[in-house]
């Protein structure tokens, strides 16, 4: 159920980015429907040019703390997307539940 969820959002997501044409353009649509979702999600510059991808809110923390399938799902998501840092969908300071 939770692959056919992630496949489903996967083609949503490619459905309303793929259409726009410059990287801040992909990102920033990513960030509004992410935030539709309630994920509080923002992107920032970093020092060296790229960008990081946060969600300072994680609708799913009560389940995704007992479900490690649910994370897993998100950042398999993120790279199926193309975004390159792929990193770790992890806690972050000040509040701010997961970077990628």
């Amino acid at each position: 159920m939770l692959s056919q969820y992630a496949k489903n959002q996967v083609q949503t997501y490619r459905k309303r980015v793929g259409k726009l044409g410059t990287l801040r353009e992909r990102l920033d649509a990513l960030v509004s429907m992410r935030n539709d979702e309630g994920y509080m999600a923002q992107l920032c510059l970093e020092d060296n040019g790229d960008f990081l991808f946060v969600e300072n809110y994680c609708p799913i923390a009560c389940v995704a703390a007992s479900c490690d399938s649910l994370c897993d799902g998100e950042l398999n998501m993120s790279q199926r997307l193309g975004r390159r840092r792929g990193g770790a969908r992890t806690p972050r300071p000040g509040g701010k539940w997961c970077s990628l």
